[in-house]
């Protein structure tokens, strides 16, 4: 008799961890099929993805849907090596260098500036001194790309010289500011972590 009693006294239990388990099971169903959501959303809502103005974090987590490894820091810290490469190639008159940092529109831009400059038999003198900061200016994603604009703060010393040595421009003694809005790109879907330099301004 006893044993019966417990046995029937058992069976709730028994019955209130079959029920728990179900649950545990469809929980975890339900999270999986979610997570394989998450991960196709962006391909779906890439026409309907743009960024507003002025939202950084925002804008760093519409990255990040698309490539989950980007990181600001290290982008900021490419961005800035990709500007003094740049900023001393175009003094050079370096296309080779410029080439596979920038857009095609911009190369071509600086390509006709360099060739200006050389049938005139002048050259540049170029001290970059330093870059003061860099500030996040925008952020954009889009069906085609994501873009990013940063705001360089840098002072250097910019001289151009003629074919006599004289003095153009600048003053080889001053050391002057120079503030440029560059925007960076990178096509989608992501393919690699190179960014190019698709746009200046002041």
């Amino acid at each position: 008799m006893n044993e019966v009693m417990d046995g029937a006294t058992g069976l709730p239990g028994i019955i209130l961890f079959w029920l728990w388990w179900v649950f545990l099971t469809f929980l975890e169903a339900a999270t999986r099929d979610q997570d394989t959501r998450d991960q196709t959303q962006p391909t779906q809502a890439m026409a309907d993805t743009v960024i507003e103005y002025g939202t950084t974090d925002t804008g760093i987590a519409k990255i990040r849907r698309f490539d989950p490894s980007f990181d600001l820091d290290m982008f900021v810290y490419g961005a800035r090596h990709a500007y003094e490469i740049i900023v001393s190639a175009f003094a050079a008159g370096d296309l080779d260098r410029l080439e596979p940092l920038v857009s095609e529109e911009i190369l071509a831009v600086f390509a006709e500036h360099c060739a200006a400059r050389a049938s005139r038999g002048e050259c540049v003198d170029l001290a970059l001194i330093g870059i003061e900061s860099i500030d996040i200016v925008q952020i954009d994603v889009c069906e085609a790309s994501m873009e990013v604009t940063l705001c360089f703060n840098a002072q250097m010393i910019w001289v151009e010289r003629s074919a006599e040595g004289l003095t153009v421009s600048g003053n080889p003694a001053e050391i002057i500011d120079v503030v440029e809005a560059w925007t960076f790109a990178r096509p989608l879907p992501v393919v690699s972590n190179s960014w190019e330099l698709i746009s200046t301004g002041d």
